[in-house]
């Protein structure tokens, strides 16, 4: 549920909008998959050949969706070790994004594109590599924090 604990200072139209969420979340939910529905088929109509173009990169689109889907996931998880770090766990998400994509891409053109059987081995062996990374970065940087004068803060 939202709640103005969220924001620090909301404007007065952002505190009517989260009453009006937070007494009728239904009808919210009811909105937001209207919204969905209405771009969907606004795809369908607008773009009617935009499922041939997605089947020839088929390889393309589900290496997206599987790093979409890990990252999104990743940054679920370990959403609390934020509070150790911030610059921490950003620059680490964001540094083994890119090293990901950077690997991902020079492996599906110069050997093969991914088949979904891999996609489930390297995110299991990615998994460990974030663990370890995200928990060194965020200690790390987190101890910087700590560690200065109060009057650098």
């Amino acid at each position: 549920m939202i709640s103005a604990k969220l924001l620090p200072n909301p404007s007065i139209a952002l505190r009517k909008l989260m009453k009006k969420i937070s007494s009728n979340p239904a009808l919210f939910g009811g909105v937001i998959g209207l919204l969905l529905v209405g771009t969907i088929f606004a795809v369908v109509v607008w773009f009617p050949d935009l499922d041939e173009a997605l089947e020839k990169n088929k390889r393309f689109v589900q290496g997206t969706y599987f790093t979409v889907f890990f990252y999104g996931i990743c940054v679920y998880w370990f959403r609390e070790w934020r509070r150790r770090s911030a610059f921490g766990f950003w620059a680490s998400i964001s540094g083994l994004f890119a090293v990901h994509v950077v690997c991902v891409s020079l492996y599906s053109v110069y050997v093969q594109p991914i088949l979904v059987w891999q996609w489930v081995l390297l995110i299991f062996a990615e998994t460990f590599v974030v663990v370890f990374v995200l928990d060194w970065a965020t200690r790390r940087f987190g101890r910087l924090n700590r560690h200065a004068s109060p009057s650098s803060r």
